[in-house]
């Protein structure tokens, strides 16, 4: 049984000169080094807190530290059977006019660079950010996506749905309403699996972590807030997300401008992707069908300091893509979100069907198609179809668009 662990208070500024420092960071367990083929179990963690941030002398105060039940900084540990509870990330340290932003508040904590980790049979519940910040069941640094997920991991009752290197598994019939995220990276995620189908599963409620607030000298801008995304898959071959119900993602929230004694023009961040669903990396193969998706937004920007800017808002889609190929899109409703299907330069040879549509009109993109007629529709619905336009047409040849009605991009 462990408890009652504080990470340290971070330092004050002590000048006009330099920020704050980020509270400590407080852990039930912490493993680091070589700790290959160690396990962990039957472990009663509870009452983790962050540190509070330092207090700002120069109008930057630092962030509130991480608080985890378990900190993986090594590899090759096996957690399983162990409750964890009342983890709360540490306050913002004060200052006028930003004040630090609260710390994650995590479950357990997987470091960055770390591999070949798996967690089983763990409950979680009553994990907490601090002031700002979002609560997490599995919080992932960058990079650290090799880790085995049990789904008998729960977060206040709620199984965490999370695969890597899986192939030819179901995730069916969930219905994830409980409070918290479940991971950093959406209500479901995949990584680097085959084979993986979603399907039936109600989801939601998620929203990406808060970015850091800006430091250094000069003008301090903050950080952009993290995505948040009902599904995430990442270099998922092959794999069906259809259908499901996602509603209320949401971008993180990006981080106040720090403010310089000699230079006033600190920047908030800018907020977070927001999407119902986004597919990342090589997903050769994977099917989009039939999802209903609403209630989409990108996060708020960062505020700023006196003669600064704040941060733009995040932008926000029911399916967004970024990096993928030979993915299709298709007979999925979107509601509420600023764009139906987003698209990033490097995604653009996808199969968007019209049978999509985005607030009641047709998402009409063609990529690679020929002797194609786009006739009669009616697009007056004020929202984006897709980022480029109401009717996008790339790479093809003898496409006809004719006969429509098209306003409110």
């Amino acid at each position: 049984d462990v408890s009652g662990v504080t990470g340290g208070t971070g330092g004050g500024s002590g000048s006009d000169w330099i920020g704050g420092s980020t509270g400590g960071t407080a852990a039930g367990i912490l493993f680091t080094g070589g700790c290959t083929g160690t396990t962990a179990h039957g472990n009663t963690l509870h009452a983790l807190t962050g540190g509070r941030g330092g207090k700002g002398v120069g109008r930057v105060a630092g962030d509130g530290g991480k608080a985890a039940g378990v900190r993986l900084a090594a590899s090759g540990v096996s957690l399983y059977e162990n409750t964890i509870s009342g983890v709360t990330g540490g306050k913002g340290g004060s200052c006028w006019p930003v004040s630090g932003v609260g710390g994650v508040g995590a479950g357990l904590l997987i470091g960055a660079g770390t591999t070949a980790n798996s967690v089983a049979t763990t409950t979680l519940t009553t994990i907490a950010g601090g002031a700002g910040q979002q609560p997490f069941g599995l919080f992932f640094e960058s990079g650290a996506t090799d880790v085995k997920v049990a789904p008998t991991t729960t977060l206040n009752g709620n199984p965490i749905l999370y695969m890597y290197g899986a192939s030819n598994k179901t995730l069916s019939g969930y219905v994830l309403t409980a409070a918290g995220n479940p991971t950093n990276f959406g209500k479901i995620a995949v990584f680097k699996s085959s084979g993986i189908v979603v399907s039936g599963n109600t989801l939601p409620t998620f929203t990406g972590a808060a970015g850091c607030t800006g430091s250094g000298t000069g003008a301090r801008t903050g950080c952009v807030g993290s995505d948040g995304a009902g599904v995430r898959l990442d270099a998922c071959t092959s794999c069906s997300v259809s259908p499901n119900t996602i509603t209320g993602v949401s971008g993180g929230t990006g981080g106040g401008g720090g403010y310089y004694i000699y230079d006033t023009t600190g920047t908030g961040g800018g907020g977070g992707f927001g999407a119902g669903i986004t597919l990342t990396g090589v997903c050769t193969g994977t099917v989009i069908d039939g999802n209903t998706i609403g209630t989409i937004k990108g996060g708020s920007g960062g505020s700023s300091a006196s003669g600064g800017s704040p941060g733009a808002s995040g932008r926000a889609a029911g399916i967004r893509l970024v990096g993928t190929t030979g993915v299709t899109v298709s007979a999925n409703t979107i509601t509420s979100a600023p764009f139906g299907v987003h698209m990033e330069p490097d995604a653009l040879s996808v199969t968007v069907a019209p049978s999509n549509t985005l607030d009641g009109d047709s998402i009409l993109y063609l990529h690679g198609a020929s002797n194609v007629t786009l006739s009669g529709y009616t697009l007056a619905a004020q929202s984006n179809p897709t980022n480029f336009g109401k009717i996008a047409v790339f790479q093809s040849s003898g496409i006809t668009v004719q006969g429509n009605t098209v306003s409110g991009f």
